[in-house]
């Protein structure tokens, strides 16, 4: 059974972008570009991963709130951050999330990550 990645981003070039590549290695990907929705997603579906923007206005709070909840307290949030300071990755960090990929996505980058996360 193909493990199941969540990925919230409200760039929807972005997201088809993540959802095509994500595929290609036979993830399920699931998708939106709500925080809310993706909270919501993430209590139904179970999700074996989650990739976020940290460029969202309450990226922080969705990450806690994914963190925080019992079912998915240890589902790895790999964040996207397109600034390159540390300031967010920090803030990522704190929250929860437990690795970052910089942006422009690199999908060689971003296959690493998920691969030492999951």
């Amino acid at each position: 059974m193909a493990k199941k990645i969540l990925v919230v981003e409200n760039s929807d070039i972005l997201r088809n972008e993540l959802k095509h590549s994500l595929e290609a290695f036979n993830y399920e990907v699931l998708e939106t570009d709500c925080t809310q929705i993706g909270e919501n997603i993430n209590i139904e579906q179970h999700p074996d991963l989650v990739i976020t923007n940290m460029n969202f206005e309450n990226s922080i709070e969705f990450i806690h709130n994914v963190r925080t909840n019992f079912d998915s307290k240890a589902t790895p949030i790999i964040m996207l951050v397109s600034e390159n300071t540390g300031r967010k990755k920090i803030e990522g960090h704190w929250a929860g999330a437990s690795g970052w990929v910089g942006l422009p996505l690199e999908q060689n980058k971003l296959m690493n990550v998920i691969n030492r996360t999951l």
